[in-house]
Order: C-alpha cells, then structure tokens, then sequence
C-alpha cells in the first residue's frame, strides 16, 4: 500500500511539474507590468514615469505594459508598441478622490490584480490607499518608487506595524511593498534616462542637435554668434538663474557669457538681479526671446557705466523634443544649471556639473551630496551652498579636468536601473515581496 501511494504521488507530482506549470508559466508572461503614475502632468515627474517605462521595455521586450496615469499620452513615451503597450488615462476624473465611481474602482481593481507586476511612482501608493479599502491596499505587493530628497525614519503604528515616514514630505508607507528611493545621498541610487547610457544613442545626438538649429534658426544664429561657447540653464528659480549667470560670467572674463535658459526676462533685468550682476563685473544685458515663426526680440539694457562684461541671453520656454534637449546640452559647457533631480541627474548623466540652486529645505543636502562624491575633494567648493559665483567660478576653471572621473564614478556606483529591473523580475516571477522586505 505504501509503495502504491509513492507510485500516485509520484505521478501527481509529475502531472503538476509537466503540464500545470508550464501553464502557470504561459499564465505569468501574459500578465502586464503595471506602471501607475497619478501625478499631475510635469516635467519632473513625466521624466520618471518614462525612465521607469523604458527600465521596463528594454529589460522586458515581450511583456505586455499598462500604463495608468492622468493626462499622459503616447506622444509623452519613446518607443511606443501600443499593441504591447496600453494607457489607461484617469485625466478625466482630476477634481478628486470621491469623483472615482465603482466602475472605475472595479477597472483599476482588476488590472491591478491580474499583473505580473505593479510599478507605483511618487505618492501613487497613497492614492491606492485611499480610493481602495485599507485591507486592498495590504493585500498589493508593488514597488514603490520616491524620488525626492530626505531621511528615513522606521517607525511603527497602532498595530506594530513597520512603515518609513519621509521627513521631506510627511508621507507614510506600509511595509508590505518594496519601496525605492531615488537619490545620492543614504538613497538606493539614481535613475537616469536608459538611452543615455547607450553609446549608439548618444552618437545620434548629433543629429539631433543639427536637427535642433534647423528647426530654430534664431537659437542656430545665437550659437553660432557665441562661437559654441555657450551655457544651459534649466531653472525655476529667479535667484538661482542670477547666480548661475554672474558664475558663467566669472569663468568667460572679458569675453562675457553666452547662456541659453527657460527663464524669462523679468528675472534678469530685476532689481536685485542687476544688483548681483554689477558686482560679478557685469555692464551690459541682451536678452533674447523667442517667438515661433518670428526673429527673437531683442531687449538690451545697460546696467551700469562700469564698462563691464556683455552678457547674452536666449530664452527659449520649452524644447519639446527630449532628444534635442540633451544634443543642446552635450554640446554646451560644462557648468549646467538644474532644478529637481531629472535636470540633475541628465546632466551627470552628460558628463556635466550641475549648478544646483536649493529652493527648500529639504534640498539643501544635496549640494553637500554631490560634495562627498568627489573622492579628490578638489570640486567641492563648487557644491557649497550659497557660495559666490566667484569662487564656484574658479573651482570649475582650476579643475574642469576632474569633472569627467566624477560624473564617471557617480554612473558606475550610484546609477540604479539595473537593480530595478532585478526587481521587477524577482516580482515578474515570484508574484511575492521577499521576506526580508
């Protein structure tokens, strides 16, 4: 009888091993990756979103994807299959959480719960939270990506249970998800934009960058006009873009700076910007703008009779191709200035240093981050937080020639793609968050 039951459990076993797995198997690679990005649409967080998505279709080329978001389209991803890929857009439902009816619910519901695997990106773990019930919400196993700036604290709730609060933003997580937080300090890594660590992409920047100037021949005219001398900045801040703007002119001299920016006129031709510029030896403002399908407008100013530097400036609001964005960049100085930690990280990624003007509290680590990077310590007086341009001026002309074994070391240790696309893949085949998490 004994050797009759070994027999039968021998041939179930087989059964299961033979037939029903593969089955499971077949089942597992139908299911989509599921990225969820409820952020209202901008370029910070679009950028992640689509960092996230390429991380998944270059590791994952056979994988069906759904994308749930409000107000993102095709146009906003690279390499788009939509018979692979699909979008569902929740833009319709942005006048709040109550305004999510139970067929929407039950839609969410159901693709979250038929996925190999769920991507959640910046807070949108919080709005599963909230449009489902607390026991749904435990029941989800997903990666949660963070990218901001700040500490960590483990602490526990009413029912002892472990969660992180992040002391930038307040916000709280449940342990039963894996959650990555994206920076350079005591953060997992960066995630930067996948192409750009691809050698045959960025030989095609130079197309892009020819493409660029023939598309916009006042930006064309302005480059050539500066002899392709000429500095990026990608700012929000007025201040930050006054200071960028007096260090470029610090680094040029007699010669006067060349810069390119997002910015428009009203934070250069300020009081207090015309204040900073007389200091740093500036006399003189031209501020281009730019008008589609019209030469630029021109504004000049002399600020002074000092008999100073001439500082040119291009304004143009938004390049729409990402492409042409990083040819404009690769091709600039080596000074970038940058706003949030997209900019940031696609000008390392560039080979860059970015000029990184703190607008919170919260980011007034992350000069001081960049610092304990630099394993020579020569670029540091750079990263100081408000530092005068001059001295940051003449930290970038004594040693430019570390910036490129900086931005090299800060890719080979702290970029986090392929780790992310090891976690997709643990989750792609295990449907379960690993007991250490």
């Amino acid at each position: 009888m004994n050797l009759y039951r070994k027999i039968i459990g021998i041939l179930v076993f087989l059964f299961f091993a033979l037939d029903i797995a593969p089955a499971l198997s077949n089942d597992t690679q139908n299911k989509p990756v599921v990225i969820m990005f409820m952020n209202l649409k901008n370029y910070g967080y679009t950028a992640l979103a689509q960092r996230v998505y390429k991380v998944v279709n270059d590791n994952f080329p056979e994988k069906k994807i759904t994308i749930i978001s409000k107000g993102l389209t095709e146009r906003d991803f690279d390499y788009f299959d939509s018979e692979r890929v699909s979008i569902v857009d929740l833009g319709k439902h942005l006048e709040g959480i109550h305004s999510y009816t139970d067929e929407i619910r039950e839609e969410i519901d159901q693709i979250l719960h038929s996925a190999s695997a769920i991507i959640t990106i910046n807070g949108t773990d919080q709005f599963i939270r909230t449009v489902f019930d607390q026991q749904a919400f435990c029941n989800l196993q997903f990666i949660n990506i963070v990218q901001i700036f700040g500490s960590t604290k483990l602490v526990q709730d009413s029912h002892g249970r472990s969660y992180t609060k992040n002391r930038a933003d307040g916000s709280e997580y449940t342990n039963n998800c894996r959650h990555i937080r994206m920076g350079l300090g005591d953060h997992e890594g960066i995630l930067v934009n996948p192409d750009l660590l691809k050698d045959s992409y960025r030989s095609a920047l130079s197309d892009h960058y020819q493409s660029l100037k023939e598309r916009l021949p006042g930006l064309a005219q302005f480059i050539e006009e500066s002899a392709n001398n000429y500095y990026v900045s990608y700012m929000h801040s007025g201040e930050g873009l006054v200071d960028f703007v007096a260090t470029a002119s610090r680094l040029e001299g007699e010669k006067g700076a060349w810069v390119i920016t997002n910015q428009g006129k009203n934070d250069v031709f300020s009081y207090f910007a015309k204040s900073i510029f007389t200091q740093h030896g500036i006399s003189k403002i031209e501020f281009k703008e730019f008008r589609v399908g019209l030469d630029p407008l021109t504004t000049e100013e002399v600020i002074n009779n000092l008999n100073g530097q001439t500082v040119k400036i291009f304004h143009i609001p938004k390049i729409d191709s990402q492409h042409e964005y990083y040819s404009l960049i690769e091709n600039s100085n080596p000074m970038v200035g940058v706003t949030g930690n997209s900019s940031l990280f696609d000008a390392i990624t560039l080979g860059k240093v970015p000029f990184y003007k703190a607008n919170h509290r919260h980011q007034d680590q992350i000069n001081s981050q960049l610092a304990a990077l630099d394993q020579s310590g020569l670029l540091k007086p750079f990263f100081k937080n408000y530092v005068d341009p001059e001295t940051k001026a003449n930290t970038i002309r004594d040693y430019s020639y570390q910036i490129p074994a900086w931005t090299k070391s800060i890719l080979e240790e702290r970029t986090f793609n392929s780790q992310l696309a090891e976690e997709i893949k643990f989750r792609i085949n295990s449907h379960q968050a690993p007991k250490a998490w």
